[in-house]
């Protein structure tokens, strides 16, 4: 098969890594692929400029809207760049758009759909609708693209041969909405075990990073501002531990306020790294002793699939979490992989006490944790879904 992959925003940023893999490991299969994406801003090659990576052919385009535009899928002037790309080089099998209901991505797709006769397999990552991102936004960004989210993603999902969503959660929305449920493959994230390796010891790395080697170390990757609430339970946690267990805790993504570290007591404690290159994300992993994923219980965590965490499961360790929509099923499924809490406070204090008696131990467990992140590898999660294309295919 040959198979147009459509990436709604910037090359390396938002979303793109879920994106790429697949399309690396499709490619891995046997298929031809391209993945068509947005330069940022720093950049500008025109008419497009082309890399090869793992012998995904990546075209990305320009674009003169800022980078608040690109980065949400609104870039227009790329969207239109890639719509001529097409025209001149149309035939293809399917073609995959992310994020499919944003310009960037659902303009050049229905393009190819509709002109081209393509199947168009499309991608429902989070709920953008009441409930979900919608009630995050600010009243401006509600009017602005707010309403447009909530009326696009249901009128384009239902134009579609298929759709891929995250969750059993948009899944039964998409029921809802009244989508075939033939159409429609729950595919979750996976994890990058090419890239991602296991080390049973991080002595030399914390070391290196000037972390304390005896101390308990739990990391967070990707932090967001939704994200920050999410972990305030835990925070709270480590404030009543720290004065007497040597405890300490890593973070990439948003760097915390001063407002806020001052508010919920955040001092020493924290290493912040910010946003980080894909290159430098293994060594990060591998500081960790335990990681955190702890989420409110909420239609937007229901409804999402956390990405980071085949990367928790990928780097071999412990993940300190509380069960919510697909991590229950995870749990359940892989119990040992887990430390599970409640959205609790005293109940998070517990449990890290628990992992703090047993420090010595929890990294030679995270072996069972490895084995697992194979299961659920990005290869296999591309052989799941080249059925499904060729389903599509078939109808």
């Amino acid at each position: 098969m040959k198979v147009l992959f459509i990436h709604y925003a910037i090359k390396d940023k938002q979303g793109f890594g879920r994106t790429f893999m697949l399309a690396r490991e499709i490619c891995s299969l046997g298929n031809k692929v391209v993945l068509l994406t947005t330069q940022p801003s720093k950049m500008f090659v025109f008419p497009f400029h082309v890399e090869y990576r793992n012998k995904v052919k990546i075209i990305a385009f320009p674009e003169i809207l800022p980078d608040s535009f690109r980065r949400t899928g609104f870039g227009f002037f790329s969207a239109i760049l890639k719509i001529i790309y097409i025209i001149k080089e149309h035939k293809f099998d399917i073609v995959h758009s992310d994020t499919g209901h944003r310009p960037s991505a659902a303009l050049p797709a229905f393009f190819i759909q509709f002109f081209y006769k393509v199947p168009h397999v499309m991608e429902w990552w989070d709920f953008f609708g009441r409930g979900g991102h919608f009630d995050q936004k600010s009243l401006l960004k509600k009017i602005t693209f707010g309403y447009y989210d909530i009326f696009m993603q249901k009128l384009l999902m239902k134009q579609v041969s298929g759709l891929v969503v995250l969750s059993e959660f948009l899944k039964n929305k998409a029921i809802d909405y009244k989508i075939k449920e033939s159409i429609i493959l729950v595919l979750n994230g996976g994890c990058d075990i090419s890239y991602i390796n296991y080390k049973g010891t991080n002595i030399k790395i914390k070391k290196k990073n000037k972390i304390l080697i005896d101390s308990l170390t739990f990391c967070f990757v990707g932090m967001n501002n939704n994200e920050f609430n999410d972990i305030i339970p835990f925070i709270k946690a480590i404030n009543l531990v720290k004065t007497r267990l040597r405890v300490n805790w890593i973070t990439t993504g948003m760097i915390i306020p001063e407002k806020l570290k001052k508010e919920y007591n955040i001092t020493n404690e924290l290493k912040e790294l910010g946003w980080q290159d894909y290159s430098d994300f293994v060594e990060i992993l591998q500081m960790a002793d335990v990681f955190i994923l702890i989420q409110k219980n909420n239609i937007m965590n229901k409804a999402r699939w956390p990405n980071k965490l085949g990367d928790y499961l990928a780097a071999g360790r412990l993940i300190l979490t509380n069960p919510v929509g697909e991590v229950t099923r995870l749990i359940e499924t892989y119990p040992n992989a887990f430390v599970t809490c409640r959205y609790n406070v005293n109940d998070i204090v517990e449990k890290i006490e628990y992992l703090y008696k047993r420090k010595s131990k929890i990294l030679s467990e995270g072996k069972y944790v490895r084995k697992i992140s194979e299961e659920l590898s990005w290869r296999n999660k591309a052989i799941i879904l080249e059925r499904f294309y060729k389903k599509i295919l078939n109808q």
